[in-house]
């Protein structure tokens, strides 16, 4: 949900005339990792937003960038792609009848930057 937050603030500070963008959400171990990755993204000219939660005192939980390149968006390839327990659980027993194995967080990392 918190990405979810952030990425409404991201469309509005950054709007973009591409139809479809593509969604790419990493995960970080804590907030100490967000504000790193935030600092890295500001480093590199990344446009960038970040979601601060008043609800229950969470503070800063989530941030998202503008539309990237795949060349600005090469400063995030150390991070790993979120995905929910379910999605796990369905990547690790699932081949589908073609035998090719398709896995979701792949097929959406490998479309989510713009050429």
């Amino acid at each position: 949900m918190q990405a979810a937050h952030a990425g409404i603030q991201a469309a509005h500070a950054f709007p973009t005339d591409d139809p479809s963008p593509n969604l790419v959400v990493l995960a970080v171990g804590d907030a100490s990792a967000l504000a790193r990755a935030v600092t890295r993204a500001r480093d590199a000219d990344v446009p960038i937003t970040t979601f601060f939660e008043t609800d229950d005192d969470m503070g800063f939980t989530a941030a998202a960038t503008a539309p990237l390149t795949r060349a600005q968006g090469r400063i995030f390839r150390d991070y790993r792609l979120w995905s929910a327990p379910e999605v796990r659980r369905v990547r690790a027993s699932a081949s589908n009848a073609d035998g090719c194995g398709f896995e979701p967080h792949r097929a959406l990392h490998a479309g989510s930057l713009a050429s």
